[in-house]
């Protein structure tokens, strides 16, 4: 495509008149000055000079905008070069028209792009504008389900473009003096979000159409999934560069790109589940594979996640958001993961001038440092030699002779040819090939129904890759191996490259190219070695060396040999490899990544010679072809002595501490005033418009069918992250709720009293988010009651009365949280002691900043601790800091941002909104401001790596 090219050249526009060295380059480097981005299948290139991009995520709206700066400039100093945002749609457009990108603002997204900017960060502008995220609705706004027209999203309608369109051209307006070509910081850009599509699918020229039309001359991204002709496919998940993985495939699926790789999770929290901490070993692996295998750009997602304010979280997900990236959510480093990985990144600084000066190395490239011990070396699988007449011989990937094309395709007939001789399933005496050793080469006749193969599924097989050959006579072979890197299976009738490998007791097919050129007959070298079993005492049967670890093979009493590879030299099998990254200048730089699949090990490798645990990798330099090589770092050699990683909590002093409590207890409504009547209950969304989470729900319940000893079911079909809070005759009555992630329906069960005469039934629904997942659509979001209600088994979905709804909390449209709010308050000490649901709490503290750590050092944060409270909200000063809830002791403190503090020397006001019901007393004397840091670990203990 024309748009490809142009990129991939990179657009011509005035450029920086810096000189600038391959490898690493920072925008303080181009800063100010108009310039180029594009790219090769090597690396991204600012100016025409290749330059890796290592960067992490952050997310504007999980971010206190008085966190932007010192966050920015700490990611710097961590060794990244850019930053990637996304753009949430219904964040910055809640009611259709009317846009915010208020200044000073957590919706700043001009000032966020500054910011990045002058932290000397890059900056990768993700639009959407789905963007999934864990984010409420995934960015899409709940307006649109009232659009006329809409019946679907992420689809190639007219309505739905119509407002992509609009919305992707609103906010480019706010990007476009950000670009590289008006010497901005903004040098990527993506346009829709996972698109589990197709590529012919009209969407998806659609999407690089709108993407081109932007006319932003730099590269546009397509992340895991259907990606347009014009754009560059990046990877999403935590092993793209795993054997077998995105990394192994993609040079053939997307030729002429740079290896992108958009989201390395840390993954999010859900209620009542433990934060998903990956090890810093388990990350410096996986990005050390990827940038062995040809990495040109790396994204931790997140590298700090932060929280969520108000309701902008997704179904079923916590305040605190990828709390196990390299920060927490609170701003402090995740120790020793953050330390860990910061050498990481300085170690490929280090290596990208010669990384990016040399080609992509694959695995079938990389050199076996340490081969097979002779004296373990395994028994190998028998290979058919390509020439008639003779025997077995070893296995060896690379022997052009043991090359065999298979002519037909799967269900259809073909021959296994070696130059002009075919493989035949003629065995005398036998009824399938377990006794021919090898199967023999015959002059090829196709009247001879013994050379005429055809693939099959093996019958009760479960997955693609359980094949057989049979041939005209329907002898057969075992079961083969055929899976790719990609887990694909290739069924067209174009001559495949396979083996065949024959042991002690039977015959099989294995090993297919993938990348076979149809109608050439010369062999296509395999980049992997297969195993079948070879009756030594171990049964290996579709063993495939790109997504299993190592084989290790038995010895003939079936006794572990300690061997772990299947051929004493190829790089696919050998324990410890090493991809060389060089130039073909013989005095330039040479970068290695060693990759030990084995066991610990001294390893020696050109003059240099250094421990390595098993399953780890060491980054070497050698600072010519022929100098020994420097260790820069390895992804097990975690360096945590010394290095604070304990939290602690110290409550701050008593006189800044929280002091003056008082409550209200949120009116109960009724069923008239400012109410919407209907026959039956109104889905939570048509009414809240998702500007607030509570819906109430009135009606008079029936008398139960049953006797005034019992409990009675009350059953309530909703959906998944719903709350429900019930009241009988305004007296609580228990609350009930389903608290995973998640979109789909669920039925609830709130056991309550019989009653002998009909009672009224007031329910404060309250959602957990909205779905973000790929199909979200608006038209699809529910909340609250969305079908049958029942008490027992009396049915009143439909009531005589009908059912009565009132959005939002009274204290909600009361502005409870202001510190000028005219709620009646009431002292503690005059409230009675007595806890009950829907409460709000109120108290004053004093400047806490002169006993915190300024932001940008990184060594304490504000923090409320919430122990004592069950489920709700809190505000400090107005502002929403989002849902808490102390489900199973899980998440128990709450991240203050000193930007929402009041002017030096002035109190504040902490307001909190508990669902439950707590006990006044236990509020005054639990709920205090923490200060939170890390500490060294006890003498004798260590940090988790």
């Amino acid at each position: 495509m024309a748009a490809r090219a142009a990129l991939a050249a990179a657009a011509v526009v005035a450029t920086a008149s810096a000189t600038l060295t391959p490898g690493f380059i920072t925008y303080d480097q181009v800063k100010g000055s108009p310039y180029k981005v594009g790219y090769t299948e090597r690396a991204f290139t600012i100016n025409d000079t290749p330059t890796l991009l290592l960067g992490g995520a952050v997310h504007p709206p999980r971010l206190a905008r008085g966190d932007w700066e010192p966050l920015l400039q700490r990611a710097r100093a961590d060794g990244l070069n850019h930053v990637q945002i996304y753009v949430f749609w219904n964040f910055h457009e809640q009611v259709k028209g009317q846009v915010d990108f208020t200044a000073g603002t957590r919706r700043d997204l001009g000032g966020f792009l500054q910011a990045a900017g002058d932290a000397g960060l890059f900056v990768n502008v993700r639009l959407g504008p789905y963007v999934c995220a864990e984010w409420d609705g995934g960015g899409l706004p709940l307006w649109l389900r009232q659009e006329h027209n809409l019946t679907c999203c992420r689809c190639d309608q007219g309505a739905w473009e119509t407002e992509m369109t609009r919305w992707i051209k609103v906010v480019g307006a706010v990007i476009e003096p950000h670009l590289a070509k008006h010497g901005g910081p903004v040098i990527l850009a993506q346009i829709e979000n996972e698109l589990h599509s197709q590529p012919s699918d009209p969407y998806v020229t659609y999407c690089g159409a709108l993407a081109e039309a932007m006319g932003w001359d730099i590269p546009w991204v397509m992340c895991n999934g259907a990606s347009a002709n014009n754009t560059v496919n990046t990877c999403n998940g935590n092993t793209c560069g795993a054997d077998g993985a995105y990394a192994d495939t993609h040079a053939s699926h997307f030729p002429g790109q740079p290896m992108g790789w958009t989201e390395d999770w840390s993954w999010f929290s859900t209620w009542g589940a433990a934060v998903t901490n990956h090890p810093g070993p388990f990350m410096a692996d996986n990005i050390a594979a990827w940038f062995a295998k040809g990495g040109a750009h790396h994204v931790y997602y997140m590298w700090y996640g932060g929280n969520h304010i108000e309701h902008w979280a997704a179904s079923g997900l916590t305040n605190r958001y990828g709390d196990g990236s390299n920060l927490h959510s609170d701003t402090l480093p995740n120790e020793p993961k953050r330390s860990h990985l910061a050498a990481m990144h300085a170690a490929l600084a280090a290596m990208a001038p010669a990384l990016v000066a040399a080609p992509v190395q694959t695995r079938a490239d990389a050199v076996a440092v340490v081969p097979c011990p002779p004296s373990v070396a395994p028994r190998q699988p028998l290979c058919v030699n390509g020439t008639n007449g003779t025997g077995n011989v070893a296995c060896e990937a690379t022997d052009p002779q043991q090359h065999f094309n298979y002519s037909g395709g799967v269900n259809k007939t073909g021959t296994i040819a070696y130059g002009g001789l075919c493989v035949s399933g003629a065995c005398p005496g036998m009824t399938n090939v377990s006794g021919c050793a090898p199967l023999p080469l015959v002059p090829c006749n196709p009247n001879d129904l013994a050379q005429q193969w055809t693939l099959v599924v093996t019958p009760g097989s479960t997955s693609d890759d359980a094949l057989e050959a049979r041939d005209g006579h329907n002898t057969e072979t075992a079961d083969w191996p055929t899976r790719y890197g990609d887990g694909s299976l290739d069924v067209s009738p174009a001559p495949k490259s396979m083996r065949m490998v024959n042991g002690a007791n039977r015959g099989c097919l294995s090993g297919w190219s993938k990348h076979a050129t149809p109608g050439v007959s010369a062999a296509v070298p395999f980049t992997g070695v297969a195993a079948c079993a070879t009756g030594w005492g171990t049964s290996v049967m579709d063993w495939d060396p790109f997504t299993q670890p190592p084989l290790l093979i038995n010895s003939a009493s079936g006794g572990a040999s300690g061997a772990k590879c299947l051929s004493a030299t190829h790089p696919v099998t050998a324990p410890v490899i090493a991809y060389e990254y060089r130039s073909g200048n013989p005095t330039a730089a040479v970068a290695s990544f060693v990759v030990n699949t084995g066991d610990d090990n001294h390893i020696k490798l050109n003059g240099t010679t250094f421990f390595m645990q098993g399953g780890s990798t060491t980054f070497l330099l050698a600072d010519s072809g022929s100098a020994p090589p420097k260790v820069l770092f390895n992804t097990h050699a975690v360096a945590a002595e010394g290095i604070p990683c304990n939290r602690s909590y110290t409550p701050l002093p008593a006189a800044t501490n929280l002091a003056g409590w008082s409550l209200w207890w949120e009116p109960i409504p009724g069923m008239s005033g400012s109410v919407t009547h209907h026959p039956t209950p109104i889905e939570q969304l048509n009414l809240t418009l998702d500007q607030t989470e509570y819906l109430f729900y009135t009606a008079e319940m029936p008398m139960s069918d049953t006797n005034s000893d019992a409990m009675v079911n009350l059953t309530i079909s909703t959906v998944q992250a719903s709350t429900f809070t019930a009241f009988l005759d305004g007296v609580y009555a228990g609350t009930v709720e389903d608290h995973t992630k998640g979109p789909g329906p669920v039925t609830l069960t709130l056991p309550l009293p019989a009653a002998t005469r009909p009672q009224t039934l007031l329910l404060l629904s309250g959602s957990l988010g909205i779905q973000n997942f790929h199909g979200a659509c608006p038209t699809d979001f529910r909340k609250g009651i969305v079908g049958s209600i029942k008490f027992g088994s009396v049915d009143f979905t439909a009531p005589p009365e009908g059912w009565y709804h009132r959005p939002y909390l009274e204290g909600e449209l009361q502005n409870a949280s202001a510190a000028n709010s005219s709620v009646p308050w009431t002292p503690l000490s005059e409230s009675g002691g007595i806890g009950r649901p829907l409460t709000w709490f109120r108290a004053t503290f004093a400047d806490p900043r002169p006993h915190l750590p300024p932001p940008a050092s990184g060594n304490g944060s504000l923090l409320l601790d919430a122990t004592a409270l069950t489920r709700g909200h809190f505000y400090v000063n107005g502002h929403d800091l989002g849902r808490f809830w102390t489900l199973g002791g899980l998440e128990t403190h709450y991240y203050i941002p000193q930007d929402v503090l009041a002017p030096a020397g002035q109190n504040n006001t902490l307001v909190i909104f508990d669902e439950l019901g707590v006990f006044p007393g236990a509020v005054a004397s639990s709920v205090k401001l923490v200060l939170g840091t890390l500490v060294l670990p006890q003498p004798g203990m260590a940090c988790p790596v």
